[in-house]
């Protein structure tokens, strides 16, 4: 768990130093296929919403890492895995 902990943190360090840099709020193209038989899509967006979009799957892979790790008997914070929306809605 000390080796998850230092990466994740060392992650979260580095994200925020992207939040500083000067391009950050331009316009990107981003393409994706929608589908698998279908064209390539391309959307305008900006690195900060690609990072706010980032964020939000990691934490859905962390929720499914979560199960894993409690079916196997260890504990994990009880925010371990939530949306920081959810976390705040639970608290008020």
């Amino acid at each position: 768990m000390e080796a998850a902990t230092f990466v994740l943190e060392s992650v979260a360090r580095r994200i925020e130093q992207l939040w500083q840099l000067p391009f950050c709020n331009e316009l990107i193209g981003v393409k994706e296929f929608v589908l698998p038989s279908g064209p390539e899509v391309e959307i305008t967006s900006t690195l900060e919403r690609e990072l706010m979009g980032l964020i939000t799957r990691s934490i859905h892979h962390l929720a499914i890492t979560a199960l894993l790790v409690k079916s196997f008997g260890h504990q994990l914070g009880s925010d371990f895995g939530k949306a920081p929306s959810t976390i705040v809605y639970e608290r008020t």
